[in-house]
């Protein structure tokens, strides 16, 4: 058991700056995962485009994937809102 105020004051810090490492790094993580799965998005309709006989058969499938794109930013958002929210919960107490 600590005693000393500085030393409790010193472990709280500590125990602070993990959680605080250990949400940058699941935060990363998360960031990571989706540029992965942005990648693997857009090399499909590439190769769909490249392929395609029409213009319109070209604009479906172009649409098809802005509108998958369009999804990912909005989830992208929600937990960006989700990770602030936690932040401030664990900084205010």
């Amino acid at each position: 058991m600590i005693t000393d105020p500085a030393d409790r004051t010193n472990a709280a810090m500590l125990g602070m700056q993990k959680e605080l490492l250990d949400a940058f790094e699941q935060a990363s993580r998360a960031r990571l995962s989706r540029v992965k799965s942005d990648m693997e998005l857009w090399s499909e309709p590439a190769t769909k485009l490249s392929t395609t006989k029409s213009v319109p058969e070209a604009l479906r499938t172009y649409q098809k994937y802005v509108t998958q794109r369009i999804q990912m930013i909005a989830e992208d958002g929600q937990q960006l809102s989700d990770e602030c929210q936690r932040s401030r919960i664990k900084s205010l107490g």
